[in-house]
């Protein structure tokens, strides 16, 4: 039943983060305009970036709540070690996909943060 608690919660705080982080990408004209490569886009208006931002705020408010509340991650296999490193590593794609979506990098430059996320997880 508790995970089915946590579940609600971290869609619920999906759902209310997206739609923070929604209006923030308008006010910044942080937007996917349809007109930049007309051939391969299949929207008509332009749509609001930054979508993994709110993911990423919502899993960790939800992690911290949990480890907050004293939830005990060591009786599944998971090390405190474990959650600093997939931070550490989604930390660095979220700084990467921010930096794509203001800047929209060249794709090699795209590769970047992946392969530093993955040197910091291993890490």
């Amino acid at each position: 039943m508790i995970l089915f608690l946590i579940f609600l919660i971290a869609l619920g705080l999906s759902f209310l983060c997206t739609a923070a982080v929604r209006r923030v990408a308008v006010r910044l004209q942080i937007v996917d305009h349809p007109a930049a490569a007309p051939e391969r886009k299949v929207h008509r208006s332009a749509i609001p970036l930054l979508g993994g931002v709110a993911l990423f705020v919502a899993v960790l408010m939800v992690l911290g709540g949990t480890l907050l509340a004293g939830v005990d991650y060591s009786q599944s296999g998971i090390k405190i070690k474990h959650l600093i490193g997939l931070f550490a590593g989604s930390s660095i794609l979220m700084i990467g996909g921010i930096l794509d979506d203001t800047y929209r990098l060249k794709p090699w430059k795209q590769l970047i943060a992946p392969f530093l996320a993955i040197i910091a997880i291993i890490a």
